[in-house]
């Protein structure tokens, strides 16, 4: 069986699955909203001509405007596009503090009348980060380290199998809480805390599929032939071993989208203004009998993400694993 009909084989297992369908689609859904949330929810015109000026003041605001009152120059201009959601993450409206869902407002807004959609929609973008970028650095050290032990064995294996259960030892949690108690609260902080304390349980799958793999026939035939072990490592034995490390990924991004939430809830992630779900849901807890709303939708939010990638991930795990392959399924 070639790469190609591989390839086509596991996606069709993915589409037959309802369930893990769903989570990838509401996955590429809030990608997309994540990627253009500034063309989604902003104080500023998405296009306007203004003296005639073609400006696109969402993506690029010229120096002589950066202070400009953009609603001004909205009702002078001879042609503008606002975006749907005409509000900043950022912007307060004391006039409009702790308002009930509304067709203005369609989630309400905040104690400092800041639009919760709006800021929604920007926190996104912080939940993704985090997750995709933490789950990067845990890959490169897991994956680097498991691909060293399980190809080399003898005492590097023993020594780097003994870090990975010392650092198994300390609560994944508590062990980020500790190191994040000693660190100014800050987004980048998080990204590589949690990357560099949630490596072990790849380094360990990659161990595995390496082991496995390395007395392969084509592997001893790849060293008869003189390729260098790095060659084996990483364009022969790698590209085989990588599948369910991508599955164990998975699954890390939904971990990590959580953690991140608790940590700014706790006070040690994402610091006001900037918009994130978990700094939304740690304000709205304080008005939780009067503002059912604040922690309701960023609770909702968060759930309904790590719920998406877990489904993903089931889902990728049924199709690459030959074990849970039903009968009726062809190659």
């Amino acid at each position: 069986m070639n790469k190609k009909s591989y390839r086509h084989f596991i996606f069709r297992k993915i589409l037959h699955n309802r369930l893990a369908l769903t989570g990838g689609i509401f996955i590429i859904i809030l990608s997309l909203i994540a990627f253009f949330a500034s063309l989604i929810a902003n104080d500023k015109p998405i296009l306007v001509i203004y003296q005639n000026r073609l400006l696109l003041p969402c993506i690029y605001v010229p120096q002589d405007l950066k202070q400009a009152d953009w609603l001004n120059i909205i009702n002078k201009s001879d042609f503008s596009i606002s975006p749907p959601i005409p509000y900043s993450p950022i912007g307060v409206n004391l006039n409009e503090c702790l308002l009930a869902p509304s067709p203005s407002h369609w989630l309400g807004t905040d104690e400092n009348g800041r639009d919760v959609l709006a800021r929604m929609i920007h926190g996104s973008r912080i939940s993704l980060q985090v997750g995709i970028i933490a789950v990067g650095i845990s890959l490169i050290v897991g994956v680097y380290l498991g691909a060293m032990a399980g190809y080399y064995g003898g005492w590097l294996d023993s020594l780097i199998s003994r870090f990975i259960e010392i650092m198994m030892c300390f609560p994944f949690f508590f062990l980020v809480l500790a190191v994040m108690a000693f660190l100014e609260p800050g987004i980048y902080k998080i990204m590589i805390v949690i990357g560099l304390t949630s490596w072990t349980g790849i380094a360990r799958l990659t161990r595995g599929e390496f082991i496995k793999i390395r007395n392969e026939e084509y592997i001893l035939a790849a060293r008869c032939l003189g390729l260098s072990n790095s060659k084996i490592i990483f364009r022969h034995i790698l590209p085989n071993a990588i599948a369910p490390v991508l599955v164990s990924a998975t699954f890390g991004i939904a971990s990590a989208v959580l953690v991140e939430s608790s940590l700014t809830f706790l006070g040690f992630g994402v610091q006001i203004p900037t918009a994130s779900w978990g700094e939304i849901l740690s304000q709205g807890h304080k008005y939780l009998t009067i503002a059912w709303w604040l922690p309701l939708f960023p609770g909702l939010a968060i759930f309904l993400t790590v719920l998406a990638y877990n489904l993903l991930g089931e889902g990728l795990r049924d199709a690459l694993d030959p074990r849970l392959t039903g009968s009726g399924d062809s190659w």
